[in-house]
């Protein structure tokens, strides 16, 4: 039968899963690179701005929030990938429990993931669940370091003082800011390393060979006009205003 919503991608045969798993496994895959990449390029900012030594204490904030900023998106898109649970989202987490569910009648010689897996993929739900939006205990957070580091009285100050309001963009970081960024990337790399690898296996299994992966780089440029209509395509089937 025919598939009328586009806004859910239906697992039922063998087949199906082998097509959602395979759009996952490419999809990380070039993310995992691109991750991977920037923790190289910040290991050699950190390098080259001499940090290790005791006596350069601070850099420049803006290079901290370009790392932050690009290494922060990568990471969302793989948490996504590996663990959101949203309705209509595609995600390992997701293909894992529609396996589980699948137990009575068939799951492709698919075995329970092992229990260092499920932990980080949990872990991974949760830090989704924390990043993809700003969570309202952020507020709450924030006054309660303020009362901790500058007082009761600070912190009652700004609660009621509503004019003017004041953004702090700082021009230096303490190095400590670049260090725990990279320390954070480089054990966040291992886990989106390890699930990718699982899927892999996954995907093996579901069609009996080892697979292989390939990247390839053409010298021909990206198109625009066939890539840009993916997304566009996908925006309509999620309004259901798609018609085939």
């Amino acid at each position: 039968m025919t598939n009328t919503n586009f806004k859910v991608y239906k697992l039922e045969t063998r087949h199906d899963f082998i097509t959602y798993l395979r759009f996952l496994i490419v999809t990380a895959h070039k993310q995992v690179i691109q991750y991977r990449k920037y923790i190289k390029e910040l290991k050699e900012k950190i390098e080259e701005l001499n940090l290790i030594q005791e006596e350069v204490k601070y850099f420049k904030g803006e290079i901290y929030d370009e790392f932050r900023d690009k290494l922060g998106f990568i990471s969302l898109g793989l948490l996504n990938i590996f663990a959101d649970e949203t309705n209509t989202a595609a995600s390992y987490r997701k293909f894992r429990k529609l396996i589980e569910r699948r137990k009575e009648i068939d799951c492709f010689g698919l075995k329970d993931l092992p229990e260092d897996i499920k932990s980080i993929i949990s872990q991974f739900n949760n830090n989704r669940n924390w990043s993809a939006h700003i969570p309202e205990s952020i507020i709450h957070a924030q006054l309660e370091v303020i009362e901790k580091y500058n007082g009761a009285e600070t912190k009652k100050e700004l609660v009621n003082k509503y004019n003017p309001i004041t953004a702090y963009m700082y021009l230096h970081y303490d190095k400590k800011w670049l260090f725990s960024l990279f320390d954070e990337s480089s054990h966040m790399y291992e886990g989106y390393r390890r699930v990718l690898q699982q899927m892999k296996k996954d995907y093996s299994i579901l069609i009996g060979e080892s697979v292989e992966i390939f990247s390839e780089y053409p010298e021909e440029a990206r198109s625009f006009d066939e890539d840009i209509e993916i997304p566009i395509i996908s925006m309509d089937m999620q309004n259901k205003k798609y018609k085939k």
